[in-house]
């Protein structure tokens, strides 16, 4: 095999634009460094100008990873019904992306600006194929089988025992057991080709079911069925083993990414990311910023940064891009001082608004950000700075008991007739904040990020008012959402701390107050929050 280095025009090796694919795996916890193991050799690659790493055979061997090269190129893409057969093995492909032959991995400056085009570099690949190098291609096959006959079972029992969530939870286990799944740059390469093909030890694809070649694609949607089932509210059908049978598998998929990467919404990778390997701090922002399409000037220059400097540089520039929907998320853990504005690895979607189309167009798509939000540095810290519209809570809260009364019968402008609902026509989901540690004990135990869509609501929402009085207000993020933020003071510097989020129907009612933000209550503000 021979490294082609770039060229102007993108030409590699005098051939310009070659179709490739690229290959997804896991080696930088496994190279044998210095004189460990020094019977073991590297992979030769030609004309390359560094000296390609020497992996422990007990992670793979060079034969392994010889016998991958071989057979990767021999994938190609055919537009079918992946459920058939989404790949075909015919006549190579002459170029293959690997990074220990693309990227210079001795000049820690190239090296990390090569890291900074990964998303590109992926995205334009024909075939992406995730090598899983720790199981033999019938060991993939089995567990992967079992995995789906256990959802099948659980798909059909209509909410009754199952007895299958520990078979299911068994079987991811064993697929999870390879290094991949908790490898920090495994998870933006997910996240950005969700089609790539599964390949086993041997470099060989495998077949489960009707599915006669099985992608992540697949594995993320069964896990995403899973999960979604698992946080049901089966616990009155269930007895108490298959319960705990049924949180386990729960986490276990949280904590591996696979359900967040299929719920397609990259504001949830950050989270998944503080539970991946990574050898350097600042690489849970490095290693998913390009899911956002952003990039931090500094990675070409070194990690210089701390990961708290990183996280403000990423929030401030997820503030600019999506000014909306990157504050659409809950803090599970308290922040630090000033540090609430922008997402952290403890942030979390509330659970009543997972991304599902219609929330999206609703919320993020359709709407138009009624605030400008920037930062200001204040000291050593970087605050948030808005600038728009707030209004009491207890303004809001008047509104949305008014208008939830109404709702069930709602006249649409169309004519239609609102479905009968007892739910609220606001949903509130709060943060773990410090300020909220001393609210009243029913408060505390509520699932801060799934408050029923009853009258719990507006129980939170008095309670809040009761405790912070005209303090407490909404900041206008668009027409039907916003923060929910607290005046404080601390050493003479006033400031708006974020205790939580907020959206409502504007589509039951015709009241201006709350569909377009221009009635009384409404008054402009600016301040730093955070």
């Amino acid at each position: 095999m021979t490294s082609h280095e770039w060229q102007s025009g993108n030409t590699y090796g005098g051939i310009t634009e070659p179709a490739y694919n690229a290959v997804t795996y896991t080696w930088g916890r496994y190279e044998l460094r210095g004189n460990a193991m020094p019977h073991i050799k590297p992979i030769r690659i030609h004309g390359l100008e560094w000296d390609t790493p020497r992996i422990d055979p007990a992670h793979f061997s060079v034969q392994d990873f010889s016998r991958l090269i071989r057979t990767s190129t021999t994938y190609r893409s055919r537009k079918v019904d992946y459920r058939i057969s989404g790949y075909v093995q015919g006549p190579e492909i002459e170029y293959l992306w690997l990074d220990i032959a693309c990227i210079d991995q001795v000049n820690e400056k190239v090296k990390l600006a090569e890291i900074g085009r990964q998303a590109t570099i992926f995205k334009n690949a024909e075939i992406v194929l995730v090598w899983l190098n720790r199981h033999d291609t019938e060991s993939l096959a089995g567990a992967l089988q079992r995995f789906e006959v256990a959802w099948l079972e659980i798909d059909a029992c209509d909410g009754e025992k199952t007895g299958q969530f520990k078979p299911a939870h068994e079987a991811l286990g064993i697929v999870l057991r390879d290094p991949w799944f908790s490898s920090l740059w495994t998870l933006q390469e997910a996240f950005l080709r969700k089609d790539a093909l599964l390949l086993s030890r041997q470099g060989e694809s495998v077949a489960v079911g009707e599915y006669s070649q099985v992608d992540l694609r697949w594995l993320t949607m069964c896990c995403y069925a899973f999960y979604m089932v698992s946080k049901a509210d089966l616990q009155a059908y269930l007895d108490e083993s298959d319960w705990a049978d049924a949180i386990q598998l729960q986490n276990t998929i949280h904590e591996s990414g696979l359900g967040l990467i299929h719920a397609d919404n990259p504001f949830t990778l950050y989270t998944g990311a503080r539970y991946r390997k990574t050898r350097f701090a600042v690489d849970r922002v490095y290693g998913i910023m390009q899911v956002f399409d952003v990039r931090l000037g500094n990675i070409a220059g070194g990690r210089t940064d701390s990961l708290l400097e990183l996280e403000d540089r990423l929030g401030a520039a997820l503030m600019t891009k999506w000014p909306i929907r990157s504050q659409y998320h809950v803090h599970t853990k308290p922040t630090a001082f000033g540090r609430g504005w922008h997402i952290s690895e403890y942030s979390a979607l509330p659970e009543d608004t997972d991304p599902e189309p219609d929330f999206e167009t609703e919320v993020y798509a359709r709407d138009v950000a009624q605030c400008h939000l920037s930062t200001r540095r204040i000291g050593d810290v970087t605050w948030g700075f808005f600038d728009g519209k707030v209004c009491r809570l207890e303004d809001l809260v008047a509104a949305w008991k008014s208008w939830s009364t109404r709702y069930p019968r709602m006249e649409m402008p169309s004519g239609r007739i609102w479905m009968e609902t007892k739910e609220t026509i606001q949903s509130v989901a709060l943060d773990d904040s410090h300020l909220l540690h001393e609210a009243p004990a029913r408060l505390q135990a509520l699932n801060k990020l799934r408050i029923p869509r009853d009258e719990t609501q507006h129980e939170v929402c008095s309670t809040l008012v009761q405790m912070f009085g005209d303090e407490v207000v909404v900041l206008g993020l668009s027409q039907i959402g916003g923060l929910i933020l607290v005046r404080q003071w601390k050493e003479g510097l006033e400031y708006w701390h974020r205790i939580g989020i907020c959206h409502w129907n504007a589509r039951a009612t015709d009241d201006d107050f709350l569909r377009h933000h221009d009635d009384g209550p409404w008054f402009e503000l600016q301040g730093l929050f955070g």
